[in-house]
């Protein structure tokens, strides 16, 4: 998405007939919008979500792909695939995978009642189905092989900070507990850096009595006074706050460690 703020990204790994990808879809489906807010004590944190689907199968020779679930999935994966192109605004198609899905034992025949439950035309999704459809899906099949998903539901959480991205693995995709915690983790390290420099040396003075040294390569500081500097720093400006932080601390542990040790002790909330 095009915006200012931090970007997290989930990447979820599907398959349209699987009964524990639904189950995770589930889980997942009410924090996919375009919005992201997350909290812990006192900072609060605003970011955009770039939520990401991609099935998996095989690419077999001679252009010939397999789902795993049989033809059906096949055709599933091409109509929500089809979905994603034509209605990507505030993931609506999100709204159409999942009315597929939830009862998946009826995947492709209930594509009809879903589009219109969803305000899709269906026939235009038949027809980007039968035109390029497997184009679609094949992209998708090569992607999560590069990535060495062959397993459903896989969750992948990262955030970039200019140079660095960071990656949050999800051990349980359906403990929205933990899919949740590890999105407002991602969000941490990607707010601890802006590429407004000019902001950030505006507000430099913030964290000159309270920050720790900087210091050549990343290691742990003192949580307790990074978490004073940030909170103090949140009251003028949050988005500057934790790119100073970040910059003085000396990386992305120490940003990590002073929102998470709020996470781990208070708990944390991703607003809805």
């Amino acid at each position: 998405p095009a915006t200012s703020y931090p970007v997290v990204t989930i990447d979820f790994f599907s398959m349209s007939r699987s009964t524990f990808a639904r189950n995770a879809l589930d889980v997942i489906r009410h924090i996919i919008k375009c919005d992201l807010t997350c909290t812990s004590g006192e900072t609060v944190l605003q970011g955009a979500l770039d939520f990401r689907l991609h099935f998996v199968g095989v690419n077999g020779t001679k252009g010939h792909m397999v789902a795993k679930h049989g033809p059906k999935e096949y055709e599933g994966n091409e109509l929500v695939a089809c979905a994603r192109e034509h209605y990507p605004m505030h993931y609506t198609w999100v709204k159409f995978m999942w009315c597929l899905e939830e009862h998946e034992s009826l995947i492709p025949t209930n594509a009809k009642a879903c589009a219109a439950k969803s305000g899709f035309d269906f026939s235009l999704l038949h027809k980007c189905a039968t035109t390029h459809g497997a184009s679609l899906v094949q992209k998708d099949f090569e992607f999560s092989a590069q990535q060495q998903v062959a397993h459903t539901p896989t969750i992948k959480i990262s955030s970039a900070v200019v140079h660095h991205e960071y990656h949050y693995p999800v051990t349980r995709p359906t403990d929205i507990v933990e899919v949740k915690q590890t999105v407002c983790r991602a969000l941490a390290a990607a707010s601890g850096l802006n590429s407004d420099t000019h902001g950030l040396a505006s507000h430099a003075a913030i964290f000159k009595k309270n920050a720790p040294k900087a210091h050549s390569k990343p290691h742990h500081t003192n949580s307790t006074a990074v978490r004073k500097s940030v909170k103090a720093a949140l009251r003028r400006d949050a988005h500057v706050a934790l790119l100073e932080t970040h910059a003085l601390a000396g990386g992305e542990d120490d940003l990590t460690a002073a929102f998470w040790s709020g996470v781990t002790a208070g708990g944390v909330s991703m607003l809805s």
